[in-house]
């Protein structure tokens, strides 16, 4: 679709959209359906839990639209109409804030999380309708009826792609919650809390930087010599902000798991450590994930990802099970690390398969003058907190500010951030929508 409408041939467009949509809609409806037949035997068989059938039922509804709604928000950033996706967020963020609230208040604790879910699932619906409505306003002939249907070429290509990509979720979504499964069903409900508390910290980071979904429709539009210069700049930028991000949370970890959580949260501290390093290599996978998809070919991703789920099953099932004879706190420590190493290797596997399939390489000498600069920042923290003995949110934000100007003073003088540099990255965060991050090209 990004390219029809690059190339502005609006019929085409128009017959792939709709082509696009029925297929997204039947897959969303396969797997949620999937995980609403699964429901029960989930529940009640592998984790011994019959409070997990409703919740698994009404994730099953969540999930079919939350598919649907990344497939409209797909638009936005291929009509470079970012602007409304911020509407959207703060939308989305509104509603979930005060619906569960509303929970909290009104329904009793034992029903909490299921009132959550239904909240999250109304919030997805209102947001769809949200999207909907602006992309018919803003593209009203992706609406209309089309006069041509897609050859048979067009539609096995598209269907190829799709079912690599939908393969490939699948994959990733396992990776993404095997380790938290894993320990559900070897130790106590609380270890399963410590860690997830640890992950969803680390996620709340990573996904700050949400680059990656810009990329795909620009790509899809640029010879390979732009794609290698435009994707190694945004490398640049990335690692730039990310790797400060990982020493920041090595050194306010334990503050920040305290102040959100309580005391009695710290046992996810250790796992949040090495979790942390995942804040540089979630983007960092999603920016090389932008560069297959728009190749068109995903199938080297899904290879990659397959081996990765394989290890981090097989390292998670060791780690946990062997540690947990001597701590329940060392295995999710073991979690944590299996998760960071499966990651790595995907992250791995990934860059060299660009090199080897797309031809493009990436400059992993971008990250030296960031880690460089990162551990001076650290260097003049850890000092400061020498003379600190009471550690509150007040003290941690001034720190913050105080790395930020240490980290970026370092870097203008190893010349790793030039004044150019920050003409970009400020022109570019308000105004994404207008990719002014590749002008230059």
């Amino acid at each position: 679709v990004s390219e029809a409408i690059g190339k502005n041939k609006k019929k085409i467009a128009i017959a792939r959209y709709k082509y696009l949509l029925k297929i997204k809609l039947l897959l969303a409806l396969v797997f949620s359906l999937m995980l609403f037949i699964l429901a029960y035997p989930l529940s009640f068989y592998v984790f011994n839990k019959p409070e997990l059938f409703l919740l698994f039922m009404l994730s099953s509804v969540y999930l079919f639209f939350s598919s649907i709604e990344s497939f409209y928000e797909s638009f936005f950033y291929i009509i470079e109409k970012v602007n409304y996706l911020v509407i959207r967020q703060v939308f989305l963020e509104t509603l979930r804030i005060v619906g569960v609230l509303l929970v909290f208040i009104f329904i009793v604790r034992q029903y909490q999380i299921m009132g959550i879910i239904g909240v999250l699932i109304l919030t997805k619906i209102f947001v769809l309708i949200f999207l909907i409505y602006y992309l018919k306003k803003l593209e009203p002939f992706l609406f209309d009826k089309s006069d041509i249907d897609l050859i048979k070429k067009d539609k096995k290509r598209i269907l190829k792609f799709l079912f690599y990509v939908s393969f490939g979720g699948g994959i990733l979504v396992t990776m993404a919650y095997v380790d938290t499964i894993m320990i559900g069903i070897f130790l106590p409900a609380e270890f399963v809390g410590f860690y997830s508390a640890a992950m969803a910290i680390v996620l709340g980071i990573a996904l700050l930087l949400n680059i990656p979904n810009i990329l795909t429709p620009i790509f899809v539009q640029f010879k390979k010599q732009r794609i290698e210069r435009a994707f190694n700049d945004v490398f640049k930028f990335t690692a730039l902000l990310t790797i400060p991000m990982v020493f920041g949370s090595w050194i306010f970890g334990k503050y920040v798991i305290k102040l959100i959580y309580g005391e009695e949260y710290l046992p996810a501290v250790l796992p949040f450590y090495l979790l942390a390093i995942l804040i540089f290599e979630f983007p960092v996978i999603k920016n090389i994930y932008s560069l297959f998809s728009a190749a068109e070919k995903p199938k080297y991703m899904v290879n990659v990802a397959i081996v990765a789920t394989l290890m981090n099953v097989l390292l998670n099932y060791l780690l946990i099970t062997t540690l947990m004879k001597f701590s329940m706190s060392l295995a999710i420590i073991g979690a944590a690390a299996a998760t960071l190493v499966s990651n790595t290797f995907y992250l791995s596997g990934l860059i060299i398969f660009a090199k080897k399939k797309l031809d493009i390489k990436i400059r992993l000498i971008h990250l030296i003058k960031p880690l460089i600069s990162s551990l001076v920042m650290s260097g003049a923290l850890l000092f400061v907190n020498l003379f600190i003995l009471d550690m509150n949110i007040i003290i941690v934000i001034l720190e913050i500010i105080f790395g930020m100007i240490i980290y970026f003073f370092v870097m203008f003088l190893l010349k790793g951030f030039t004044r150019d540099d920050f003409i970009i990255l400020v022109k570019s965060l308000p105004y994404i929508n207008k990719f002014k991050v590749f002008r230059k090209f």
